[in-house]
C-alpha cells in the first residue's frame, strides 16, 4: 500500500469527503479515498489559552497494545 501521510482535520459537509493536511506538501487536501492508520500516528489538539487559536501536535506511537 502506497500513499501520502496526512492528518485528518475534518469532513466536507456538502459531500462525503475528508479534509486532510498533507505532511509532505503542507497543504490541505480534500479526498474520499482514504485509509485510516489508527495504530500509527495520533493527533492531539492543544489549546493555546487564547481565543480562536489552536495548535496541532502529533506523535508516533508503538503498535503494541498496552
Amino acid at each position: 500500500m502506497k500513499g501520502e501521510r496526512c492528518i485528518f482535520i475534518g469532513y466536507v459537509t456538502s459531500s462525503k469527503t475528508y479534509k486532510l493536511y498533507n505532511l509532505k506538501t503542507k497543504k490541505v487536501i480534500i479526498n474520499q479515498d482514504v485509509t485510516f492508520d489508527e495504530k500509527g500516528m495520533k493527533m492531539v489538539i492543544l489549546n493555546n489559552y487564547e481565543e480562536n487559536e489552536r495548535s496541532l501536535e502529533w506523535k508516533e506511537t508503538s503498535n503494541e497494545a498496552p
